[in-house]
């Protein structure tokens, strides 16, 4: 029982408490029963102010502690909502970007369709080409038969013309002479009529020489004429395929420049093991070549380089790592570089990027190649690995499933695994790296070249 230090006992003159017993830490005993002993503990003013001091210490740190979980929770649900809008813009840009991979993968086999349809076009217009140049070595040597028929039936009616004359200044001297020679009336009589009938034979001869003069002229008119829309519609051909010809080059040429190659130096090295050639030598005459100044020959050569040019970019484009290790939808899950080891958090270096889809997901070949190893390897579970042109070697792990032995050629696009988990992995995935004579390099920057491009 607690009673003040005044009640029930007095104040006591010989304690200040005493004194100033009314304040608001006046000094306080504390009475405690025990049977019929009675005790007491007394609380001095300085005890009392020590608590209070103590309790309101414990309340404002109580507050203050309130205060900033509350403050800490609200900013965490900041970041969350923060982190959740990054992800969702995150996956928004890779649906975009899948898609506009998709899209450059058809284009990509449209331009190929596009550029094959061309070579059989080209090869086919090569015989056209050919058979027009016969058509119009033909076409000339007629017209040249025809201009010598029409100048000599110019030349037979001059000749016409002149007997004509000649006959018409026989008659009329004939007729002079005729008034003069009453007697011989009769046989200038026969004379007139046979002049008069070799005038009417010159005359007829005349109209049918400008007859043929005139149908050689309407010959000659069409031959120039179709040769005229035979050069028109070689040029319309040669305008085609140097258009198609150049989209191809400038595409592949931006592949190989966003990828930082040197496209010399490969179009060089294809070329040296692409150099195979020969035939029986067919020496030109000098008349072929002078036929062939100022025709389209200089055209239909640039054309043929360019087609080979292109032919060989194709080449060097299909023995490089240009393209994506798989088709349709995945998502990139880790990239190259310094990165958290998912399995121990250490930071080391990741030699090339992991992309995620679904389980049995077919793993294509990049480039053409042979593959070196196709087995289990520690850490990459079960991998392949394919040597490429060029230095280059790609690296496929954590297949479910090897379609490839060590050994075989394959070409790109060719199936070779099936996307899994095995070995040292956290998910279902493809780790897929490029190296370039033994060095990693980034296989972001050449599917991301070709991608951009088609």
């Amino acid at each position: 029982m607690a009673q003040d230090g005044n009640h029930a006992g007095g104040s006591s003159p010989e304690h200040p408490a005493g004194r100033a017993g009314a304040g608001l830490f006046a000094e306080k005993r504390i009475f405690i029963r025990s049977g019929e002993r009675m005790r007491y503990l007394r609380l001095s003013r300085r005890a009392q102010i020590a608590a209070a001091a103590l309790g309101a210490a414990l309340t404002c740190w109580t507050a203050f502690a309130t205060v900033s979980l509350a403050t800490l929770y609200a900013e965490r649900a900041a970041q969350g909502e923060a982190v959740a809008a990054l992800r969702a813009g995150y996956e928004r840009r890779l649906a975009r970007e899948v898609a506009r991979a998709e899209a450059a993968q058809d284009a990509m086999s449209r331009l190929r369709e596009r550029v094959a349809a061309l070579d059989a076009a080209l090869d086919s217009e090569r015989g056209a080409v050919i058979a027009a140049r016969a058509d119009r070595a033909a076409a000339q040597a007629e017209a040249a038969a025809l201009r010598e028929r029409l100048r000599q039936a110019v030349a037979e009616r001059e000749a016409a013309r002149r007997s004509a004359e000649a006959l018409r200044r026989g008659l009329d001297q004939a007729r002079r002479r005729l008034a003069g020679l009453d007697d011989a009336a009769e046989d200038w009589g026969a004379t007139v009529a046979a002049v008069a009938e070799a005038l009417d034979s010159a005359v007829a001869e005349r109209d049918a020489a400008e007859r043929r003069a005139a149908e050689a002229a309407e010959k000659l008119a069409a031959l120039e004429n179709r040769m005229r829309e035979d050069e028109a519609r070689r040029a319309r051909m040669y305008a085609q395929l140097e258009d198609a010809m150049q989209i191809g080059l400038g595409s592949l040429e931006r592949i190989f420049a966003r990828a930082g190659m040197d496209v010399e130096k490969l179009i060089g090295r294809v070329r040296a093991e692409y150099s195979g050639a020969g035939g029986p030598f067919i020496p030109v005459e000098p008349a072929s070549v002078n036929a062939e100044a100022g025709s389209d020959a200089a055209r239909v050569t640039s054309l043929i380089t360019g087609l080979e040019r292109l032919n060989l970019m194709q080449v060097a484009a299909a023995r490089l790592p240009l393209a994506a290790p798989l088709r349709g939808s995945y998502r990139l899950t880790s990239g190259f570089g310094i990165r958290r080891d998912p399995k121990n958090g250490r930071r080391r270096m990741h030699d090339g990027v992991d992309v995620a889809s679904a389980r049995g997901t077919p793993i294509l070949a990049t480039a053409d190649g042979v593959v070196t190893y196709a087995g289990w390897q520690r850490g990459y579970g079960r991998v392949v690995k394919i040597r490429h042109d060029f230095g280059y070697e790609t690296v496929y792990a954590h297949l479910d499933k090897i379609r490839v032995k060590k050994g075989e050629r394959v070409a790109q696009g060719d199936r070779i695994g099936d996307m899994g988990n095995s070995g040292r992995s956290t998910g279902v995935h493809l780790h897929y790296e490029v190296r370039n004579g033994g060095r990693p390099i980034n296989p972001l920057r050449y599917i991301e070249a070709a991608r951009n491009v088609f």
